[in-house]
């Protein structure tokens, strides 16, 4: 006899594509703290990450993406942005520097990593027998090790039908596809967002080129 399903495959397709809820890490200037949050919005983030970093909200603030230094100041950027992106928190005349290593306290949100910073498969599976919304936070890595585990095996690990695991596998497979698909739109819209603000607004160059007359 199969192990009962613990819910309908539509609502787990329906928990695994809410994707509106993104996991976010943010950190300060010079990196030395370290916070991971969840924001749907990129008011949200700031918003979060102002309060765990113990920053002024009410401050010039700047959000940058860690890897590059390009800033997010739109919404429509932030959404496609893939989920686990670093953002810098910068304030007043504080700019930003690559990465030097070095020591740092990371302090993450603990209900956004509890029981994901090991990656094997037994940590992965208590974190989906805790919330199947985990997968959320999951890292492609992880994603991937789910994706490649055989099924039969998999199911009887998470002690579910092997229909329920096939459809946890293809979630996570869903979400390695849109990851790619992600990234791809976001290097072109990153390329026409440092375009237009080194070249500046069609009106810009409309008065130069009427005051060059």
């Amino acid at each position: 006899m199969e192990p009962q399903e613990s819910g309908t495959l539509d609502s787990i397709l329906c928990t695994e594509m809410t994707e509106a809820v993104r996991p976010c890490k943010v950190w300060n200037f010079d990196r030395s703290v370290k916070k991971s949050v969840t924001a749907s919005t990129l008011q949200e983030l700031i918003e979060k990450g102002c309060s765990k970093l113990a920053l002024n909200p009410t401050s010039r603030l700047r959000v940058v993406l860690e890897e590059d230094g390009t800033e997010v100041d739109e919404e429509e950027y932030f959404s496609l942005l893939p989920m686990n992106t670093t953002f810098l928190f910068l304030q007043n005349n504080e700019q930003w520097q690559p990465g030097g290593g070095g020591d740092s306290r990371d302090e993450p949100d603990t209900s956004v990593t509890t029981g994901l910073e090991k990656d094997d498969l037994t940590s992965l599976i208590a974190s989906l027998k805790c919330d199947l919304a985990n997968i959320m936070t999951f890292s492609l890595e992880q994603l991937q090790q789910l994706v490649d585990h055989d099924t039969s095996k998999l199911a009887e690990l998470m002690g579910q039908a092997e229909r329920y695991t096939r459809a946890v596998q293809a979630a996570c497979q869903r979400h390695l596809d849109e990851h790619a698909q992600t990234n791809e739109v976001a290097d072109l819209l990153k390329l026409y967002h440092r375009a237009r603000s080194s070249s500046g607004s069609p009106m810009e160059k409309k008065r130069k080129v009427d005051q060059s007359l």
